[in-house]
């Protein structure tokens, strides 16, 4: 069982490490002859940087926060139904979700690898009612045109990778519009890469809640639209 520290330290380079040589040798026994390293050097502090963050949300009042029953993401792939069949993921993550409960929408997301290590905020594919919800909150209000304005100033942009080619039918009347564009999404997410260098270091906790408070903007607006007040 992975052992964690009172407070985030940063990863050691052992971890760090370990994830980048289980990239080239993902197999289980190589993994099993090696698990405690990843207990103690990659596990161990990702749940010492969860406990961090978790307490500087709380602090900050930002309503996020990891699943009590599963604060981190295991680290075993499910390969059932992927053409991939490598058993283990490359990265360690957690995702914290608002009062911990996985069922709402919106999120703050880490993404920990010795490669492109990132943050994301926000709605990644919500449920059908949820992105319905959202999308009439952009096209009947100008709140949505604010909040993406203060990303912007904070150096946020939101991803538009994730989109139809057309508008939804019933916001035909939107084209040419400034909410056009954000219509069209099927997430609402902003990311936020992180240098690898922070990684080894005990301020990458802040990092994340600076984060989380840069983009609060965002999620919610998305809450208020789903009715989670």
């Amino acid at each position: 069982m992975a052992t964690t520290t009172t407070r985030f330290e940063g990863f050691p380079a052992a971890g760090l490490s370990f994830l980048r040589d289980l990239a080239r040798n993902n197999e289980r026994a190589w993994f099993l002859e090696r698990k405690d390293v990843y207990d103690d050097r990659v596990e161990g502090p990702m749940r010492a940087l969860i406990a961090d963050v978790a307490a500087g949300c709380s602090a900050a009042k930002l309503r996020l926060a990891p699943n009590p029953r599963q604060p981190m993401f295991r680290i075993y792939r499910d390969v059932r139904f992927s053409k991939d069949k490598t058993p283990y993921k490359t990265a360690a993550t957690s995702a914290f979700y608002p009062e911990g409960d996985k069922t709402r929408p919106g999120v703050l997301y880490i993404h920990i690898d010795p490669k492109a290590p990132f943050l994301a905020s926000g709605f990644y594919h919500p449920e059908r009612d949820a992105l319905v919800a959202i999308r009439a909150a952009i096209a009947d209000s100008s709140d949505f045109m604010k909040c993406v304005a203060t990303l912007e100033k904070r150096g946020y942009v939101l991803g538009t990778d994730d989109a139809l080619a057309r508008l939804p039918r019933e916001y035909a009347d939107r084209a040419g519009t400034p909410s056009e564009p954000y219509l069209k999404l099927k997430s609402f997410v902003v990311t936020q890469s992180l240098d690898v260098k922070i990684l080894r270091d005990p301020a990458l906790s802040q990092t994340i809640v600076a984060f989380a408070k840069d983009t609060a903007p965002l999620v919610r607006f998305g809450w208020k639209a789903v009715g989670l007040t």
